[in-house]
């Protein structure tokens, strides 16, 4: 909390956060992305999220960049669109945030097998 509230201190108009949440436990985790995503809204700050967690990339954004692997390239861009909702329950258990998972997850793991 302390690295976003520093982060926005300065009125970025670009803030990039590599793999912001990956060590924090569930409940700290989803306090410290909802204030990400408030962050976004209230200041118009552009976000770059960097996760290893399709779901939570899903649920962030409004837009996921598929990478490659080494060197990495733009496999694939899907631009999210689960409406209006931001409980990340109910987002999670959306039959589109399923389809984007399920595709994203098919274009991963095609990445998983050729590294195996």
């Amino acid at each position: 909390r302390i690295a976003i509230a520093r982060a926005i201190s300065v009125k970025p108009s670009l803030i990039v956060a590599d793999e912001a949440v990956s060590k924090l436990d569930v409940s700290v985790r989803a306090q410290v992305l909802n204030l990400l995503n408030r962050m976004n809204r209230e200041t118009g700050a552009g976000l770059i999220f960097i996760t290893h967690d399709i779901g939570e990339g899903i649920a962030m954004s409004d837009r996921v960049l598929v990478l490659s692997q080494r060197p990495g390239t733009v496999k694939a861009i899907h631009d999210i669109d689960l409406g209006d909702a931001t409980d990340p329950g109910a987002l999670r258990r959306s039959s589109a945030f399923n389809e984007y998972f399920d595709t994203i997850w098919r274009q991963l793991d095609g990445h998983a097998q050729a590294a195996a």
